[in-house]
């Protein structure tokens, strides 16, 4: 009996652990973004609120050939559980991930440095956020500390992030449980 409520409390957390670990994603500009690219990964942390989780490492490639910034992504910002200000004053950002969609908030979002940050050439801070509808928008500082597209709306994007479903983990748990009872049922019959 005791074997039965661990395995079945293995389920439920695969179950609802769905968005938690390494998610692959991309994001591609259209629009005013046209051009813009990027892909990686995010690992998230912490769960602050249900759904809502602190993103531990965010790594891959950025390039929008239209501002000469292309490159690898360095130094996400540490998410602290609630929305913060850049250190330039430009952003606002939490670097949280949600569980449902936006995938990063819309007043808030995703900061990180690709090559190395806007002190070095080619390279920028780039912030992603939600526009509170079906998109994103990008915005950028480069070496000589313009911010672009400039005040207002950003880079129009489509941000897409690959999970596990939820019913996808339940039936790889309820696939190893069998398997583990299998197991035990033919060692007991060869015994």
């Amino acid at each position: 009996m005791k074997q039965k409520l661990v395995i079945a409390v293995a389920i439920v957390f695969l179950a609802t652990g769905a968005f938690a670990g390494t998610i692959s994603w991309s994001l591609t500009g259209n629009g005013t973004g046209a051009g813009i690219t990027a892909s990686g990964t995010l690992t998230t942390g912490i769960e602050y609120t249900p759904g809502v989780y602190a993103v531990t490492a965010f790594t891959g490639t950025f390039s929008d050939p239209n501002n000469i910034i292309s490159g690898a992504i360095t130094d996400p910002f540490t998410a602290n559980g609630s929305e913060q200000t850049s250190s330039d004053g430009l952003y606002y950002y939490d670097n949280m991930v949600y569980s449902a969609y936006p995938v990063f908030d819309s007043s808030a979002g995703m900061l990180f440095n690709v090559n190395g940050g806007p002190s070095v050439s080619g390279g920028a801070e780039v912030n992603i956020a939600g526009d509170g509808g079906s998109g994103y928008y990008v915005w950028e500082t480069t070496t000589d500390n313009t911010y672009l597209p400039g005040n207002g709306a950003g880079y129009e994007a489509q941000f897409s992030a690959a999970t596990p479903e939820p019913a996808t983990l339940s039936l790889v748990g309820l696939a190893l449980l069998g398997l583990g009872i299998g197991a035990r049922k033919l060692k007991a019959h060869k015994q």
